[in-house]
């Protein structure tokens, strides 16, 4: 039982992934467009100018950190359900 969770939450993971990087690439070409001062118009400048920094590095460093932890979790899960089927049988 637990081979076949194993076997789906790897599998799920992958598109998922896709999804998330497709979806930053979106973020990062509106970043470099629009900025994120259209939303902090009440903002000084020099405010806005450190708040898009802010968020755009923080958006870069989740996103990065969730690629990596996706792909090593599908890397994981893989050898754990390789272990499973070749040391203990299914």
């Amino acid at each position: 039982m637990y081979f076949w969770l194993k076997f789906l939450l790897g599998l799920i993971t992958v598109p998922i992934l896709f999804v998330m990087a497709g979806q930053f690439g979106y973020f990062q070409t509106w970043m470099d467009e629009h900025t994120m001062s259209e939303l902090m118009g009440e903002l000084s400048y020099q405010r806005q100018v450190s708040l898009n920094s802010y968020i755009k590095t923080q958006m870069v460093f989740f996103a990065t950190a969730t690629l990596i932890s996706g792909g090593l979790f599908v890397l994981r899960m893989m050898i754990s359900a390789w272990r499973q089927v070749n040391l203990k049988g299914i």
